[in-house]
């Protein structure tokens, strides 16, 4: 899989937890940490990422790496309440652990290795159009962006509208205090 999933995902998660109340730099600044989240497993690091792909891609790992500081906030009451509440913490952790799941949507049928160190279970949900990623920047590549924006595109498209909706729906009508 190539960034532009990964990213897109971020995004739609970080769309959703960003409390109304921030502005334009701390929503940005969301927007941003979310990104990032998601691409966690793939952050290009000695004994981690692509170069350790068992350990950086283990549901144990990632709960250990992301769970446990989330767990912390969720328990720390200003800290909880500095970043948005406890829903913004939970999809934190759900764009980390995103990465994995769309990850495993890939057809070149090796699975991801979620279970190690306990098992040598791999989650492999391979769905057709999702090609491997290719090494080259060509056609092929091209190709496999394609699909990831036009398949996550419009799932941050639908998180956009609902956000925007619950907005609208939960504003006070013109004129009333």
């Amino acid at each position: 899989m190539t960034f532009v999933g990964h990213i897109l995902t971020g995004l739609s998660l970080g769309t959703l937890a960003m409390p109304r109340r921030w502005g334009r730099r701390g929503k940005a600044a969301m927007l941003l940490a979310f990104a990032f989240l998601a691409e966690v497993p793939d952050v290009k690091l000695p004994y981690w990422g692509h170069y350790r792909y068992h350990i950086s891609h283990s549901l144990m790992m990632n709960l250990l790496i992301a769970g446990v500081p989330a767990l912390a906030l969720v328990l720390w009451p200003a800290g909880r309440r500095r970043l948005g509440g406890a829903a913004t913490i939970v999809l934190g952790l759900a764009a980390v652990l995103s990465h994995l799941l769309l990850d495993s949507f890939y057809n070149h049928n090796s699975g991801v290795m979620i279970g190690w160190p306990i098992n040598d279970y791999r989650l492999n949900l391979g769905l057709p159009w999702f090609a491997a990623m290719v090494p080259a920047w060509d056609r092929a590549f091209a190709r496999v962006l394609a699909v990831e924006l036009l398949f996550y595109g419009p799932i941050l498209l639908a998180c956009i509208g609902a956000r925007w909706l619950a907005i609208r729906l939960t504003r006070p009508p013109a004129g009333l205090p």
